[in-house]
């Protein structure tokens, strides 16, 4: 095999295998024999072995990409760019044999052989083509970050493979997670390609635990000046505040001929470049977080600081929590930072911990798939028909408490629902399946939740508002904040803010470098950017994420105009995404209340902060020095019941008869995840407690006579024939007039359909039925044991000199009515006198 083909093919002269003193060039035979012998392969190359751009190079060299197109997967859009830009550089004159392509863009020429993708792109490819006919080579590269995509993806290539016995399968990892690999695609051969060439000394330098780290880091930096090799600095921190501290620090020593250099992905472009430009008759001391640990390559380091800390995203699936909290790296990312120096000569490595810590920690970062929301995975899953998550193939499963969880999440979106059992009582073959609106979620490339809103806004009518929100929402914050700069900066970001909304915020954010009426040009909004701390590349990237949702909905035949003369629409339409994020203010504790009991509070730099409205909704809640709410809106309480009408908890208390409409009614409890949303709400109950409300309309609205007009005739007989029965009861005390009462209820129980539990029910039942059933409803002293005549030797009345005295009966032993009672007129007291009235 030569560099430019490989002996006994015949090829074309655009593969090229350059630059051939990259590492993976003395191992490309071994990589050729086992793709001819084997289906899959396991690569482990160290970061700078030139694994990404030269095995596609070398697959297309060895045949493959006659049958297919040769793929490779990227965790990252920059990094698909770039690296398939370098490829085709390196193919000139034939660069036009690879393309690539990401969410919102693409470069795919007609007759391409190597193709660099998001990994996003190849799993919608998946749905679109389950046996992925268009690919006679895949290379999984970066697996050792292992994303959620990159787990879904194996799963996905492992059901794939046995039904097509001619595509072959690359997976690369810069880490020795290589073994997990290979059982995982049954014992698949594993090849190791080295990265650097020069010895690396490793220095511990173990600090205090509550030791200030930047004053450890700049002892460190004085250390490594300190040497006779020449070379720059890198230094590994977990955050911003952290990277900030050390600047301070560093500056405060005023180090000879060296610069500090932050790096972090939030920082403008053109700040991030200053860390790979060269700066002559200086040292660089650049201070990063993780995102130089794999992602990029700096040049010019010879020396590593490795603080051995990452603020590392975890999800907490009980309280819906994004956590980020400052953890130790494990053991493969420690090899992983040492092996940024060490490239241009023998470099030196000083962590700042000891090696029994080092041996005592993971060692592998815990994947993604086991600390993230399983809710977009779920659904990706049922809208392809690949079953239930528990029964796919990863290469470590999640925990079923978190695929219970990523359920729960979707049912709340209304976007599953659960499969009742079959007609003889067994279990569905799958549990949950796609809704309608689920199926509308899938197809918007955003998280369940955003796509959610989205859908939302079009009843709401506010869609041009709500894709300006739900776009930023998909993208990373565009205001930045230099760590030499930060009040400036913060002064500058005050005027996007509102005290009611930070949603609102974003579209005064929006409007102000995209007003529709003086529309700005490309060269102004890049000088507005650059003059009020925004990231024009993030702005470019959050423009371009709304344009490519506008083209979909459009594409939908859903009106990318409509809006409205307030937020509340859009606050409705972002609530229907947001319902585990609402929270109640508690003045007792200051802090507000969120749903599963969870406790937080509004983070700084929200315009919320300093007036905390009762109830508020938010984005995300993120667990750092404490638990924040991101990107917060006050809301009105009324709201929520309507969205999460099927998700509420009601409760109803204090029921009553209503004699106005003749239904039986009550107080309704309303509560979301432990959180009172209303109460005292008056509801009909005729549904809610059918037997209830049967009860208070028999007793109340028939027999006590309680009866809305128009009132039916048997109603009217029948209640002067209870009223006649009551007043002999009283009359004779033989028995008491509530149980008298208890037997009229019992009749009509006897003789009306069990559906009849109000008014309106009965007219209806009334409008249909027989009339010999309607007859039958009529009672008589035939239907029941007592007589009314047994009052007979009770007067009503009593005279005395010719007048008439009204004579009331009550039986009633424990009221002062208790008797018979005359009712005499003032002027009629002295007749009492001829009243012998022993006989009582």
């Amino acid at each position: 095999m030569t560099d430019g083909h490989i002996e006994g093919q015949t090829r074309p002269p655009a593969t090229p295998l350059k630059p051939s003193e990259l590492p993976v060039f003395a191992h490309k035979r071994q990589i050729v024999d086992a793709l001819k012998n084997h289906q899959v392969i396991v690569i482990c190359g160290e970061t700078g072995s030139g694994k990404t751009t030269q095995i596609p190079k070398i697959c297309l060299a060895a045949g493959r990409g006659e049958h297919g197109i040769i793929a490779c997967t990227q965790p990252r859009r920059i990094a698909t760019v770039t690296v398939a830009e370098r490829v085709s550089e390196e193919m000139a004159p034939h660069g036009d044999l690879v393309g690539w392509q990401h969410r919102f863009a693409r470069k795919t020429p007609r007759n391409m052989k190597i193709k660099f993708m998001t990994d996003g792109i190849l799993l919608a490819e998946i749905h679109n083509d389950p046996l992925l006919r268009r690919y006679d080579t895949i290379m999984v590269d970066e697996a050792h970050e292992r994303t959620l995509n990159i787990d879904f993806i194996l799963g996905c290539l492992k059901r794939i493979l046995p039904r097509r016995r001619d595509l072959k399968v690359i997976v690369s990892s810069a880490t020795l997670e290589t073994s997990r690999f290979s059982e995982f695609f049954e014992g698949a051969p594993v090849i190791n390609i080295p990265g650097r060439t020069c010895p690396v000394e490793v220095r511990y330098r173990e600090t205090e635990e509550d030791g200030d780290l930047s004053d450890a880091v700049a002892d460190a930096v004085e250390e490594a000046l300190s040497e006779p090799a020449q070379g720059d600095i890198l230094v590994f921190l977990p955050g911003e505040r952290d990277i900030r501290n050390c600047m301070e620090t560093l500056e405060g020593r005023a180090l000879p001929n060296c610069v500090p250099i932050p790096l972090m992905a939030s920082l403008p472009a053109a700040d991030q470049r200053r860390a790979f430009t060269m700066a002559p008759g200086k040292r660089r001391i650049i201070l990063s977080t993780n995102v130089a640990e794999t992602s990029v390559t700096i040049p010019g380091i010879r020396y590593v600081i490795d603080s051995g800390l990452a603020r590392i995203s975890r999800y907490n699936h009980r309280a819906h929590v994004k956590r980020l909290h400052i953890e130790p790296i494990a053991q493969a990312s420690a090899e992983q930072r040492k092996g940024r120096c060490g490239r241009i000569g023998p470099g030196i490595c000083m962590r700042l911990y000891s090696e029994e810590d080092l041996l005592k920690r993971p060692q592998y970062t815990e994947p993604e798939i086991r600390r993230t929301s399983l809710a977009g995975l779920i659904l990706s899953m049922l809208d392809w028909s690949l079953g239930d998550l528990d029964t796919f193939p990863f290469v470590q499963p999640p925990a079923s408490s978190m695929i219970r969880e990523g359920y729960k999440e979707l049912l709340e979106l209304q976007a599953i629902r659960e499969n009742a059992p079959d007609r003889d009582g067994k279990p569905p073959a799958c549990r949950y399946s796609i809704t309608p609106l689920g199926r509308d979620i899938v197809r918007l490339p955003l998280e369940p939740r955003l796509s959610r809103m989205l859908l939302a806004a079009e009843n709401e009518h506010c869609m041009r508002d709500t894709l300006t929100v739900v776009s930023a929402l998909s993208c990373e914050d565009p205001l930045t904040r230099p760590v030499d700069k930060s009040d400036e900066a913060d002064k500058c970001h005050a005027k996007f803010k509102t005290e009611k909304s930070d949603f609102a915020g974003i579209l005064v954010l929006w409007r102000f470098f995209y007003n529709v009426s003086t529309p700005l040009s490309r060269s102004a909004i890049r000088k507005r950017c650059k003059e009020n701390y925004v990231s024009y590349r993030k702005l470019l990237e959050w423009e371009d994420v709304r344009s490519q949702l506008e083209t979909m909905l459009r594409m939908a035949k859903i009106d990318v105009n409509s809006s409205s003369d307030s937020d509340d629409g859009l606050h409705r339409a972002l609530l229907s995404g947001l319902l585990s994020g609402i929270g109640i203010w508690d003045p007792e504790e200051n802090e507000y209340k969120g749903a599963n009991g969870t406790r937080f509070s509004i983070f700084p730099g929200s315009g919320l902060f300093r007036k905390p409205p009762k109830w508020i909704m938010c984005s995300e809640l993120v667990d750092t020095a404490r638990l924040y709410a991101r990107r917060a809106a006050a809301i009105n309480p009324d709201w929520i019941e309507p969205v999460a009408r099927h998700i509420c908890r009601y409760n109803y208390h204090s029921e009553y008869w209503d004699p106005k409409i003749g239904t039986a009614r009550a107080l309704r409890r309303v509560v979301l995840y432990g959180l009172l949303i209303s109460d005292g709400v008056r509801s009909d109950i005729s549904r809610i407690n059918p037997e209830l409300c049967r009860a208070l309309f028999l007793r109340h609205g028939l027999v006590e006579g309680e009866f809305p007009k128009p009132v039916p005739q048997f109603v009217k007989l029948n209640l002067d024939f209870i009223g006649k029965h009551i007043a002999a009861a009283h009359k004779t005390r033989s028995t008491n007039p509530e149980s008298e009462l208890s037997m009229f209820v019992e009749r009509y129980d006897d003789l009306l359909p069990d559906d009849c539990v109000n008014v309106p029910a009965l007219r209806k039942w009334l409008a249909h039925a027989k009339k010999a059933d309607v007859d039958r409803l009529v009672f008589s002293d035939a239907d029941f044991e007592e007589n009314a005549d047994a009052s007979a030797g009770f007067p009503d009345h009593v005279d005395l000199a010719g007048r008439r005295m009204r004579l009331s009966y009550r039986h009633n032993p424990q009221g002062d009515d208790d008797g018979i009672t005359c009712t005499v007129a003032m002027h009629d007291i002295p007749l009492l006198r001829l009243w012998h009235s022993d006989w009582l």
